[in-house]
């Protein structure tokens, strides 16, 4: 699980995957909200699981952050 992977420790009676689904539901939501109202959006994770390389990629200072 990615939660396990960030050692992120949940305090939380929901299971894991039913808390994902609901997040995944309420990020898609307001991605149809936002497009309604003409505005363009993306859903990205990538920065997560890879903020080392992209920080390199883009030459962003490491110190400090």
């Amino acid at each position: 699980m990615a939660l396990d992977k960030l050692n992120m420790k949940v305090n939380t009676p929901i299971p894991i995957d039913p808390m994902q689904q609901s997040m995944g539901a309420a990020i898609q939501n307001i991605s149809l909200a936002t497009h309604a109202k003409g505005f363009g959006t993306t859903w990205m994770y990538a920065p997560v699981i890879a903020y080392r390389e992209i920080g390199e990629i883009v030459m962003f200072p490491s110190h400090g952050y």
